[in-house]
């Protein structure tokens, strides 16, 4: 099992990564605080850094919980997640723990596909776990991403070195069916990790979650009023969304407010199971769609992992110590 502080600092050092080096050096670059741009960019790196070393030890843990119980999957699927496992956190240690000359293009490209079996494996898991409407979303969403993204970054690859009308067209819809994906797990993990009103603490958190939903919906429409142009290639920078960036930005206001939003909730009034699929919708959030760079893609899947584990956990197993119940042995 993952330790839940390091958890926690994985995602915090990752939001604040991600507020800095997406967002305020992008919009300080033209203005007259250019100046400060250097104790900003190094206290982003810092963090960034932070994130990786934090999330490489925490999906490690994750992954070993699902990976060493053998009555979750069958004896195939599961020397298959060990597998992708290795060969991702193998790719991830040499990235960040190494110089950036050790890292090529190929390696990243073949921890890009790992990551996507990983995600799909995993999702899979937490999809015959599912008992609600959300969860079932959640993890179908995800499984749906997962595959889309790995197949946009195979017919690039393809397309460059034959290049065609069809391999445009098949290029575009994957990356919209991915992109869609993405969009859908934000809201359907807002109301799976968005606490219960059982306890006086969940009735508090969600009644801030849902106080905060429109004020951050109102800040990105302002946000876009404000920046015009720019706003795009910021909102492009932090997500990497591009379907609607162009023709209606503001679609994405309101998955990026539920999400944040319900992340919140979900650390301030959740359960265990919760608050650790918070924490992984909080990491999803901080790293967008089908991130390029390592470090974004490491905090990507230990999202994603700490999300299909709070599926499972939520239905009263921990993921890491007991077999998946059957569905004739699930609460009634």
């Amino acid at each position: 099992m993952p330790n839940p502080p390091l958890i926690f600092l994985c995602a915090a050092a990752a939001f604040c990564a991600s507020a800095i080096q997406q967002t305020a050096i992008p919009l300080l670059t033209a203005t007259e605080y250019r100046t400060s741009l250097g104790p900003l960019s190094t206290t982003g790196n810092f963090s960034a850094n932070l994130a990786a070393i934090a999330g490489i030890i925490a999906l490690g843990f994750a992954l070993l919980g699902f990976a060493r119980n053998a009555t979750w999957m069958g004896v195939l699927r599961r020397f298959m997640l060990a597998g992708f496992s290795g060969v991702f956190l193998a790719s991830m240690g040499i990235a960040v723990l190494f110089d950036r000359q050790r890292t090529t293009t190929e390696s990243v490209l073949f921890a890009f596909g790992a990551a996507s079996v990983l995600a799909s494996l995993l999702h899979g898991i937490a999809f015959r776990a599912a008992r609600g409407f959300a969860e079932h979303l959640l993890a179908a969403s995800a499984s749906l991403m997962a595959a889309a993204a790995l197949a946009a970054q195979l017919l690039q690859l393809w397309s460059e070195q034959n290049l065609s009308a069809s391999h445009l067209s098949a290029l575009h819809l994957a990356r919209s069916a991915g992109e869609l994906g993405y969009l859908v797990i934000l809201i359907s993990a807002a109301f799976v990790v968005l606490p219960e009103r059982s306890s006086p603490s969940g009735r508090v958190a969600r009644v801030i979650g849902f106080a905060l939903v429109p004020l951050v919906v109102a800040g990105l429409i302002a946000a876009e009023a404000w920046l015009g142009k720019d706003y795009g290639i910021v909102l492009y920078q932090s997500q990497r969304v591009s379907f609607w960036i162009d023709s209606m930005p503001r679609v994405y206001a309101l998955p990026l407010a539920l999400a944040l939003a319900g992340s919140i909730a979900g650390l301030i009034g959740g359960n265990t199971a919760q608050r650790e699929g918070a924490c992984g919708l909080l990491l999803l959030l901080c790293s967008g769609y089908a991130p390029p760079a390592p470090g974004r893609l490491l905090t990507l899947t230990l999202g994603l992992a700490l999300l299909a584990r709070a599926i499972v956990w939520m239905r009263g197993v921990h993921p890491s110590s007991a077999p998946l119940p059957s569905a004739s042995s699930a609460p009634t």
